[in-house]
């Protein structure tokens, strides 16, 4: 199995923001949903430009007041919390639970191709924004950029081992885009 640190099969998760409380919880910024049954208990690297990494245990992940709390193993005052501020947490994929069927991380939907359901060729992903309302970044033709939302009103079929999404865009999604 791959460690972190060696760039195999890791999924950047959140970046780790201030103490909250006094017992060495911090306030995560998380990249997409953190469902507690996958997070708690496992080991992620936690990483800072130009200060290398440290790997921690997940204690427990909770929600509070809109904000996704975390607290790591061995950061038990607010003084080990400010430590890890600006962190960026990322994980091993070996080590989440499996995805439903009807989930996906923003990592696998890069690359992806998207096309219309009679096979309209509409571009590629570049990026996958999970924060907010989902919405998948496309290089179309000539350079384009399209901004699409990943929702079940529009995306028809993911096919990750194909590497395509098919989509049902409303009128004038791609004029929007041109604004």
């Amino acid at each position: 199995m791959a460690e972190p640190g060696t760039g195999k099969h890791e999924i950047p998760v959140a970046v780790v923001g201030r103490p909250r409380g006094k017992s060495g919880e911090v306030i995560l910024h998380p990249y997409f949903d953190l469902k507690r049954e996958r997070f708690e208990g496992i080991e992620v690297a936690l990483r800072w430009p130009g200060r290398g990494e440290r790997r921690v245990a997940i204690r427990r992940i909770w929600w509070h007041q809109q904000k996704t709390i975390c607290h790591f193993e061995g950061c038990n005052s607010i003084d080990d919390a400010r430590e890890l501020t600006h962190a960026e947490m990322v994980v091993l994929r070996e080590q989440l639970a499996a995805l439903d069927d009807d989930e996906f991380l923003a990592v696998d939907l890069i690359g992806c191709q998207i096309v219309l359901a009679d096979e309209t060729h509409i571009g590629t992903v570049t990026a996958a924004d999970e924060k907010g309302s989902p919405l998948l970044t496309v290089a179309g033709a000539g350079g384009r950029e399209l901004l699409v939302p990943f929702a079940g009103a529009i995306v028809v079929e993911v096919d990750i081992q194909r590497r395509r999404i098919v989509i049902d865009p409303p009128q004038g999604l791609f004029e929007i885009n041109e604004d």
